[in-house]
């Protein structure tokens, strides 16, 4: 890109007169300046701004600049504020290449990546600085989903969510966490998925199908949202479907409460459990509450009668708790 394009996106200022008068890359991290780049400096470092013209950097945008040019013959870009910068970059680079934005939720993300699709399309990655880096890289006519619906309606006020969805037939559920249905003259077997998640993935199939996108649903499984775990009285892991108790995990606040509501309608109430934080107690969660500070706050649910506990919590902070070794007391009969 253009050093006087940037500058009238950007409404920067420029404070030098350099010989180089455009860019390639974009980095954020001055260790990893290639050369040729536009350096953003986020973090407002005079040290960091050194060491991205030390690696190559041709420009430099910031809001404060050294007093003294570094090296003439780069640009240094003065701007109110980085962030309304990159904003305004990000939303020229989605004009200029006529992008599209299609608004999916977390669900929905998972259920892409579980179908391994990830090569297939584009999930635009959080974070400004990413979006900058990935929308440079973009071709013409390129189409992102994106998980924040802000951020998609800044790049492209068209952006829409998933509206379609598939006519999946024949529905029903072998207890809560495979669910058979039919689908494109094909009957599909239980399936690792909730039926609490079919209407996301309803729309993620009809999304595929309009596009002839090929994908396999066998190879579905259960995603990273009310996700099983099978354990033991001990609260010790086990493989799935061994024991008759379960602990479901959910990190997202809004789909906690979500399968909460759920749960109260396909489950009688002294067969559940809901494990949150204990700085969450602001949910108001009133009944079959346990609350917990730390993984092995869990040791006291051998004492709790349940079937199935949804725990607000991300299962990858459990893996160790849930794989330890259980020291079993030896009975004197």
């Amino acid at each position: 890109m253009r050093i006087e394009n940037l500058l009238r996106i950007t409404n920067g200022r420029l404070l030098n007169s350099p010989s180089i008068d455009a860019f390639e890359g974009i980095a954020t991290d001055s260790s990893k300046v290639c050369r040729g780049d536009l350096f953003i400096d986020i973090k407002d470092s005079n040290e960091d701004i050194q060491n991205a013209i030390k690696n190559g950097a041709y420009a430099i945008i910031a809001q404060h600049l050294p007093s003294k040019a570094i090296d003439e013959e780069v640009a240094y870009l003065h701007v109110a504020s980085i962030e309304k910068s990159m904003l305004k970059l990000g939303r020229f680079l989605s004009a200029q290449k006529n992008i599209k934005f299609t608004i999916i939720d977390a669900v929905q993300k998972a259920l892409l990546v579980s179908l391994g699709l990830s090569r297939k399309i584009k999930i635009l990655s959080s974070g400004w600085i990413n979006i900058l880096k990935e929308l440079q890289k973009a071709s013409e006519n390129d189409h992102f989903f994106i998980l924040d619906e802000t951020i998609a309606n800044t790049l492209n006020p068209q952006s829409k969510p998933l509206i379609k969805t598939a006519n999946l037939l024949n529905c029903s559920s072998k207890g809560l966490f495979l669910t058979s249905f039919a689908h494109n003259q094909k009957v599909y077997q239980d399936i690792k998925i909730p039926s609490f998640f079919l209407d996301p993935l309803g729309k993620i199939l009809a999304y595929l199908d309009e596009n002839s996108i090929e994908y396999k649903l066998e190879s579905l499984c259960h995603i990273e949202h009310f996700f099983p775990l099978f354990i033991t009285q001990k609260i010790k892991k086990k493989e799935f479907g061994t024991t008759d108790r379960v602990l479901i995990f959910e990190k997202d606040k809004t789909l906690f409460l979500q399968e909460k509501a759920y749960l109260s309608k396909k489950i009688p109430s002294f067969d559940l459990l809901f494990c949150m934080p204990t700085t969450k107690k602001n949910l108001h969660v009133e009944k079959n509450v346990f609350f917990y500070s730390e993984c092995k706050d869990f040791e006291a649910l051998c004492k709790y009668v349940f079937k199935y506990a949804l725990v607000l919590g991300d299962k990858n902070d459990f893996e160790d708790f849930l794989n330890r070794d259980v020291v079993v007391q030896a009975s004197l009969f």
